[in-house]
Parts: structure tokens; sequence; C-alpha cells
């Protein structure tokens, strides 16, 4: 499931509802790639997403839940099948 909202411009967005949580993976991922939060950050904002550092912390945390669209981002700087995020969650 998600959710349609609209940023100050004007886009819309869709925002995941998360049932189950996707931030362990997300970080078990990231420093399996020897990558730093801000590495990720840094290559999330070249390909387009508006995350700040501290949005990225937070999601990693399961305090802030993730955009489809950066998911994808995720999906192509970690080039791992997007099963990865999903590894052992049960809702």
């Amino acid at each position: 499931m998600y959710r349609i909202i609209h940023d100050l411009e004007g886009a819309t967005i869709k925002k995941l509802i998360q049932d189950v949580k996707l931030g362990k993976n997300i970080q078990n991922i990231r420093i399996q790639k020897s990558m730093s939060q801000a590495d990720v950050v840094v290559k999330l904002q070249l390909l387009g997403s508006h995350l700040s550092l501290g949005h990225y912390a937070h999601i990693e945390q399961d305090r802030n839940n993730i955009n489809i669209s950066d998911l994808i981002y995720l999906q192509r700087i970690f080039e791992v099948d997007f099963s990865e995020f999903f590894k052992d969650l049960i809702p």
C-alpha cells in the first residue's frame, strides 16, 4: 500500500505505508557495500532524491518511512535485487 502526498512544489510523491520495518535491512546492505550514510545520501541526491542525511538516518532507524522512488534509487546504488530489502521480514 502507498499514500499519495504532495511536496511544497506540488509534485506528487508516493509513500510506502510500511507495516514491516525495512530500515535494518537497508542499513545491513549499506554496511555490506562499505558505504557510509553520507555516501549513500550523496548518490541519492545525484539521482534526484531530496533526502537529507538526517532523514536517511531516520529511515535506517525505522523512524521515517521511505519514498518508493528512494527505494528504487537505493536498489540502483546498492546493485541488489529488491528482495534484499524485504529479506527475513514478517508482517
